[in-house]
């Protein structure tokens, strides 16, 4: 089964299904094909992409592809609706990865029953509700039971095929030592108990403990397939391309001892994992490059090499103990101090940029490295400041580095993703002047004339910098500027951009989508050979982009408002009757909340995922190190958070009478006023107006409106309904503390500390709306649900927060603000464009109903923004910057007036 069509093990299949790029990403499937995989394994899980979206698109263009088409497809997602998706797409038999009995018996049976109603197989996974099967013992108690479960409901056994858990051995821990002939035994039970059955795996988890020592890899692989096969292992999801058969390892150097040692491995011998991580140093020494060893390493023999060697390695590998001697060492051999800073200091941290920008080094390694760099530096500036005084800087004609001027524009408080820019830059030779953030036009375009910047870099985090952005693109217009415009952060895309911002600006705008992008990009546009290839694919690309939008937005179909309202979440308000009300309804505020309680519930994934680190960039030569390495830093400084009280977290929720009508939610001074309807008879304690969608559904699906999740007002005969309200931070303190931190030129501890009170403010609203759910409304009080469950959001209720896909108008947050009074009881403020101050805050709205969900409200037709704008009483034009989209249009009888329900305004 070929694995390279899957998003989470091939970051070049990834890259292409980004950029939609689906001719190349249709030919790794034909490679895998011509290379031996019988099936091929498409998975689009990754937390950037519509993975329903990206997989039917790349399931319609392969199954229309004669050389894809002829193998069948396993459908791989962790998400049930996405391989539904799938499974309509496919002609013949398909294969289902996967189901298991980890949510029960009931679901595991509905969805073989769904699969087969597809003609698909499933693959079960090993798993049930305790977890994963691990041992021999519980791979064929869960087995057993699946089988009996399957067969009883009538599930053929020629279409079930087990997955028993490949998982990783030789990891230093003894306790893993036999999982790998705890798997061959299993294959062995299954295929004499569970006649007709298949058996797969994912063989590459095996060899997870020696990620980049490819020989040791695929000797570790070659000899486990052959046991595994033997026993009765009848697929493996692999890279056909990189097979090396049992026989075949004697060829490899050191073949027989490799094989030996990795046999030795596989059938859980004594002291077999040390043997093989001797000879897999062995191996990877035979194959270093001179000069290039693992970050972090300390090998005695780098020390022994000369000065300017020293300081290549200690900068690519991020090593700081030595770095002051070994620059002040080289000062005798320079003519100029500043030579040694363009000569291998720079030399250096190019070689760390490179790999950054390929994928060989992750975000903490680069800001290790670039730390060493300020302190060789450091090191040398009083040096330099005397030749300078001298007169000796400017010798020799050498013009300095190419500045940069970054900037978070007005209104807009984030700025990590800037910082991380700053330092990858800085990293490439560049100097940074960062402006930091909420700067208007005028200061961001003077600042670059009076420094003669050479590009101006805009970074921005809410839909109102987009507008922000183009207003700076018209003013470097205006100022006849010509230096180019790079443009990145959340709310950015190509096409805005494309459509959007490049049309401002006569002088290159270009988009970057990532950090490890931004030093090749500002390259090409300031090297004479490369920028007019670079603005010519640019322009390529803002072309196709523009195009693919016009055809999404014209093959898109919206209904008129009235339909979509016929179509809302139909929730069984005669059943449940209103939420119940809150044992604490009103405001609660807590200050100085204790940050410890707040560290269960981080979630570490999408730290990870931050830097760079997720699980989707695996297999990387160290990423499991470089985790663990970060872990162990994120730790120490949360614990210095704590007994320094570096951050404070504080917050405010609240609870009101509320009623919906059409697409808003009326909150109440108090329950009677919510017992009344009609003209002058509501006291109004405040109004939310959402936006509904309006994009054509299949037939079980609504058009749905958060005002769904509060009980109309035509049916509030039992009493009125409840919605809650919350502001929090974790962000006092932190601009202090992450200027402290780079006074003294520590940027990874200003980069960690600021992650970290992300993930803190996540954390808080965690908590929060647990005690909510618990304490302050009660409306679960006997709640029992596990961290893990908590952040799959198995509770009951949602708590969408301002911004979002389904309430994008952050605006709404000064309504929050006013209710809670936010600013006086907690001291946190809205930015012009209604981002809160600190950093590292969240404002959103609690729903309690059991039928409350998550989504995007997804394009806006003219009815429904025309009517929204009169609602909210601004302009059309203001709602549409409000909102930053680009709105389709749908044609009334000009006569027609307002759309059917609408409230008077």
């Amino acid at each position: 089964i070929g694995e390279r069509t899957n998003v989470a093990g091939s970051r070049k299949f990834l890259r292409l299904i980004k950029d939609e790029q689906y001719d190349e990403a249709l030919s790794i499937a034909r490679d895998m094909i011509k290379n031996g995989a019988a099936i091929i394994d498409i998975c689009m899980d990754d937390a950037l992409l519509d993975a329903k979206k990206a997989l039917v698109s790349f399931l319609n263009l392969a199954l229309s592809d004669p050389d894809i088409a002829r193998v069948p497809v396993m459908i791989d997602s962790s998400r049930w609706d996405v391989i539904e998706a799938g499974l309509k797409c496919l002609q013949g038999k398909g294969l289902v990865n996967s189901i298991s009995l980890k949510e029960g018996e009931v679901e595991f049976l509905r969805r073989a029953a769904l699969a087969r109603s597809y003609g698909a197989a499933v693959v079960v996974m090993l798993f049930d509700e305790t977890g994963q099967a691990v041992s021999y013992e519980q791979k064929i108690a869960v087995a057993k039971r699946s089988y009996g479960l399957l067969c009883g409901a009538g599930f053929p056994p020629g279409d079930i095929v087990f997955d028993p858990n490949v998982l990783s051995v030789a990891t230093g821990m003894a306790e893993h030592d036999g999982l790998a002939l705890d798997f061959v035994k299993a294959c062995a039970w299954i295929r004499r108990h569970c006649p007709g059955a298949g058996i797969s795996g994912g063989i590459s988890n095996l060899s997870f403990s020696f990620r980049g020592n490819d020989l040791v890899r695929e000797a570790l692989h070659g000899v486990f397939l052959k046991y595994a096969i033997e026993a009765g292992l009848s697929m493996a999801i692999v890279n056909p391309a990189s097979l090396v058969s049992y026989a075949d390892i004697e060829r490899l150097p050191f073949g027989l001892s490799l094989r030996a040692a990795a046999e030795d491995v596989i059938l859980g011998r004594e002291g077999a994992a040390g043997r093989l991580l001797d000879l897999a140093i062995k191996v990877k020494e035979e194959k270093r490059v001179p000069g290039i060893g693992a970050a972090g390493s300390a090998e005695a023999s780098w020390r022994d090499t000369g000065a300017a060697e020293r300081v290549f390695y200690a900068l690519v590998n991020g090593i700081d103990e030595y770095i002051e001697a070994d620059v002040l060492e080289l000062i005798p051999r320079y003519g100029r101090t500043l030579d040694i800073v363009e000569g291998p200091l720079m030399r250096g941290m190019r070689e760390v940029g490179e790999r950054f920008g390929a994928g060989a080094m992750f975000l903490p390694q680069v800001i290790r490295s670039a730390r060493v760099m300020k302190k060789a530096v450091s090191a040398l500036e009083p040096r330099m400041e005397e030749e300078k005084a001298a007169g000796q800087a400017g010798a020799g004609g050498v013009n300095g580095p190419a500045k940069i001027v970054l900037a978070t524009v007005r209104g807009d408080v984030h700025d990590i993703g800037k910082n991380i820019v700053s330092v990858v830059l800085g990293c490439n030779g560049y100097e940074i002047l960062d402006l930091g953030v909420m700067i208007p036009s005028d200061a961001i375009l003077d600042a670059a004339v009076k420094e003669g910047a050479a590009v101006i870099g805009l970074s921005g985090l809410i839909t109102p910098s987009l507008d922000e952005m183009v207003k700076v693109a018209q003013d470097m217009e205006k100022r006849r500027m010509k230096i180019p415009l790079l443009i990145g952060g959340a709310t950015t895309s190509l096409v805005h951009t494309a459509l959007r911002i490049a049309p401002e600006y006569s002088g290159p705008v270009v988009y970057v989508s990532d950090a490890s992008r931004s030093a090749d990009t500002a390259r090409c546009l300031l090297s004479k050979t490369e920028r007019p290839r670079f603005l010519e694919e640019l322009y390529r690309q803002y072309s196709d982009a523009a195009g693919r939008h016009e055809k999404t937005d014209a093959a898109r179909t919206l209904i008129r408002l009235e339909e979509a309202r016929k179509n809302k979440a139909a929730l069984p308000w005669e059943t449940t009757g209103p939420s119940p009300r809150p044992k604490k309804p009103g405001l609660t505020v807590f200050g100085d909340y204790p940050i410890e309680r707040l560290l269960p519930y981080i979630d570490w994934e999408l730290f990870y995922y931050f830097w760079g680190l997720g699980k989707q960039n695996a297999p990387a030569d160290d990423l499991s190190r470089t985790r663990e390495g970060l872990k162990e830093d994120a730790d120490a400084m949360l614990g210095r958070v704590v007994s320094e009280k570096i951050l404070s977290a504080r917050a405010a929720i609240g609870f009101f009478p509320a009623l919906s009508h059409n697409e808003d939610i009326i909150l109440f001074e108090d329950e009677e006023d919510a017992a009344f309807s009609g003209p002058g008879k509501l006291r109004e304690k405040g109004r939310f107006s959402f936006f509904r969608s309006q994009e054509k559904k299949p037939s079980w699906a609504p058009n749905p409106c958060l005002a769904d999740f509060v009980l109309p007002e035509d049916e509030a005969a039992s009493g009125p309904d409840w919605m809650g309200l919350f502001v929090l931070s974790t962000g006092f303190g932190l601009e202090e503390e992450v200027g402290r931190l780079r006074k003294k030129g520590d940027d990874y501890g200003a980069l960690l500390l600021s992650s970290l009170a992300d993930r803190l403010a996540e954390a808080f609203a965690e908590e929060l709306h647990r005690r909510v759910r618990m304490e302050t409304w009660a409306y679960a009080p006997e709640e029992k649900l596990q961290v893990p469950e908590l952040l799959r959001e198995q509770f009951q209720g949602i708590r969408p927060a301002f911004g979002y896909p389904g309430c994008p108008d952050h605006e709404d947050k000064r309504e929050v603000f006013r209710l809670l009074e936010a600013q006086k009881r907690l001291g946190v403020e809205l930015s012009e464009s209604a981002m809160i101050i600190p950093a590292s805050s969240l404002c959103g709205m609690y729903f309690a109903h059991p039928g409350s969900f998550y989504f995007g409200a997804g394009e806006i037709g003219a009815d429904q923004l025309a009517l929204w704008a009169r609602r909210k009483g601004i302009s059309e034009e203001e709602a549409r910057k409000r909102t930053g989209r680009i709105y389709s249009t749908i044609i009334r009888p000009p006569d027609s007036g307002p759309p059917a329900g609408a409230p008077a305004v």
